[in-house]
């Protein structure tokens, strides 16, 4: 671009140098800076500084507009991020003391802080609840079926209200066994009275299912069994019957010490504080991520005006150049178009000098000072 304009101002120069001969302008007579091309040419070019002046102006109006309207964006993230880093700090302080709490004190007994020790994390509790649940279903479906005179809609229903009676039943069994560990927090008597007729009613569930499944499987006629006990009934209904029991009281106990081990208030809230540390830090990284970009977007000090100011100037000495480039093509074309001879040295052939001052950036310059962009994202 810079090309196509000096190779058209050479080209104007040319043309009117020759014309401008050919009518013996400038005469003899003339004086200095009277020339018309010289005056149009000094003008053009000076308007062309004051464009580029604008031009730089502009953008770096442009982006102390754009500090100014983010201003209280960064004003928000600031108080965010402060705010962020106090409830990190919180937490920190939580997981710590919930730590120091988990641990005990040194004299503590190991029973009572065995009370408080999560044993068992959840990533394996539950499956083995779940398939303990899947496991008392499949024991007790076909037997209720029989029971309800082969309704198996309703069967179902009631099978998986069974299974989850007696896998839930001995979840909290085992959770109120921990609870009595625990002499930091003693329990009221009536809870140890519900933990007492819970379990006994657990193992009557047991024993009344057991005797009804061994009813039903004792009918089938089992090869395997009648080799092993024979084809005396009563020995066969009676090991069907401990045997469904034993089964069905070994799934409530694996579920209760399941519970045992895995119930840990303390734990749980351990974990939960990490969770929400680790999502709190991330939050702090988003809130630093977008501080630091509109750190680095909108940074404007004293030097980036000067650097800014130099390139102006650096600009404006080329364009000065040009124009005593495009003054010297006029003036040969003149000379050479001329019929008189007119001396190159005439005081109407000295184009006006080109001087143009950069000073028009003072108010930015004072802002620039204040460099607080920078300075806040730093803080």
């Amino acid at each position: 671009m810079f090309k196509n304009r000096r190779k058209s101002m050479t080209s104007w120069a040319i043309e009117s140098g020759t014309r401008d001969g050919k009518a013996e302008i400038p005469s003899e007579n003339w004086g200095k800076a009277s020339v018309p091309f010289f005056i149009e040419a000094l003008a053009e070019y000076q308007k062309s500084a004051k464009n580029l002046v604008l031009d730089s102006r502009d953008g770096l109006n442009a982006k102390v507009d754009g500090i100014l309207s983010r201003a209280k964006e960064i004003d928000f993230l600031q108080a965010n991020l402060n705010l962020q880093q106090n409830q990190i700090n919180n937490r920190e302080a939580e997981i710590h003391e919930l730590k120091d709490v988990l641990n005990g004190y040194k004299e503590e007994q190991p029973i009572g802080r065995f009370a408080r020790v999560q044993a068992i994390p959840s990533i394996i509790h539950f499956p083995v609840l779940i398939i303990l649940g899947i496991g008392e279903y499949f024991v007790t479906s076909s037997a209720i079926i029989t029971l309800l005179g082969g309704v198996k809609r309703e069967a179902t229903l009631v099978a998986i209200a069974v299974a989850l009676l007696t896998i839930m039943g001995a979840h909290l069994l085992g959770t109120m066994l921990k609870l009595r560990l625990d002499r930091q927090r003693p329990q009221e008597s009536w809870v140890n009275k519900i933990t007492v007729t819970l379990g006994i009613g657990l193992v009557l569930v047991i024993a009344f299912l057991a005797i009804l499944r061994a009813g039903q499987t004792a009918g089938g006629g089992s090869t395997a069994l009648q080799n092993i006990l024979g084809r005396n009934d009563e020995i066969r209904s009676t090991y069907l019957v401990f045997l469904f029991f034993t089964l069905q009281l070994t799934f409530l106990f694996v579920g209760a010490v399941m519970a045992f081990l895995h119930y840990s208030p303390l734990a749980h809230q351990l974990h939960n504080a990490k969770r929400a540390l680790v999502l709190e830090k991330m939050r702090l990284k988003r809130i630093q991520k977008r501080l630091a970009k509109l750190g680095s977007d909108l940074y404007l000090n004293r030097e980036v005006v000067n650097a800014e100011i130099e390139a102006i100037k650096a600009k404006i000495e080329l364009l000065g150049a040009e124009y005593v480039a495009i003054c010297s093509s006029y003036k040969t074309a003149n000379i050479h178009a001329r019929r008189d001879e007119l001396n190159a040295s005439h005081p109407a052939m000295e184009e006006p000098q080109f001087t143009f001052e950069v000073n028009q950036f003072d108010d930015i310059l004072s802002l620039a000072e204040k460099n607080f962009t920078r300075d806040r994202t730093e803080q």
